[in-house]
């Protein structure tokens, strides 16, 4: 009789209708527009430092769990978190930028709950923010300081280029291959580097051309010296005009010897063989 009033008590309480809590999933993560791949890591390699990750679950999660969620390297990365209205998604703001070609990982504790009480298993997803770009933070032309996107007017022939990168550059991509100096004429260049590395001065093997057009090109082949790529530059100058003398200097009393021979010369080689005048002029 016992048994027979508890099992009318257990099938009275169960609720045919009520369906089991189930668990949080992950649905996906976007670092930016860069989606991470949950299952493989080998795809998740060159992901951006500077954009907010927006995680996506399955079902929405209890608010005040979000703390389960961090962001590790060689340290923990202080980060700020913010939840969707409809609780499904949390965007986290790293505080500062992630550091370029290291590996992260976002870590999801078992403290993580839905909105319903739902568990959630420990997860861990790993990323490899993408290598650090080679900048250019000063061009100097001459001396001065310049805009690579403007084109110079009346540079000095003996002008040389200094550029200062970001971050200090492999010697061995530094080479006549990689940086060169087109214009008219082919130009040598002498290639030299300095401040730690950080700085490339172009000068030609010789004096440029007056009033001539040149351009700078130094391809993607030139690297950091932890292989940071490069873009490449192409820039464009115009020399002055070049102020050596096209002829021979002579003294003024030599110049007004040659003026006073050509003016006789003149009427003496165009003289009329018969009448002796002279021409007007010496053309038609």
């Amino acid at each position: 009789m016992r048994n027979l009033i508890f099992l009318c008590f257990v099938l009275i309480s169960c609720n045919p209708n009520e369906e089991p809590l189930g668990k949080i999933e992950l649905e996906s993560i976007s670092v930016g527009t860069f989606g991470l791949s949950l299952s493989n890591p080998a795809n998740n390699v060159g992901v951006p430092v500077d954009k907010p990750i927006t995680i996506r679950f399955n079902k929405p999660i209890l608010g005040s769990t979000v703390n389960a969620i961090s962001i590790v390297a060689d340290a923990t990365v202080p980060i700020l978190t913010n939840i969707s209205a409809d609780l499904k998604s949390v965007v986290v703001t790293p505080s500062e930028p992630l550091e370029n070609n290291v590996q992260y990982v976002i870590t999801f504790s078992s403290a993580l709950q839905g909105k319903a009480g739902e568990a959630f298993s420990e997860r861990a997803v790993t990323f490899t923010t993408k290598q650090a770009e080679l900048d250019i933070l000063s061009f100097k032309l001459g001396g001065q300081e310049v805009d690579i996107d403007l084109k110079p007017t009346n540079v000095a022939l003996d002008a040389a280029i200094e550029i200062t990168f970001s971050a200090p550059i492999n010697s061995e991509t530094v080479s006549g291959a990689n940086v060169g100096l087109t214009g008219s004429q082919t130009t040598g260049v002498i290639l030299s580097i300095s401040n730690s590395n950080k700085t490339l001065t172009i000068s030609g093997t010789s004096n440029l051309c007056g009033l001539q057009r040149y351009q700078l090109n130094v391809s993607t082949s030139l690297k950091g010296a932890n292989e940071q790529n490069f873009a490449g530059l192409r820039f464009t100058f115009y020399t002055t005009i070049d102020p050596t003398p096209k002829f021979p200097l002579i003294s003024d009393d030599e110049l007004l010897t040659k003026v006073q021979q050509q003016t006789f010369k003149y009427f003496w080689d165009f003289a009329h063989p018969a009448s002796g005048m002279a021409r007007e002029r010496n053309t038609s």
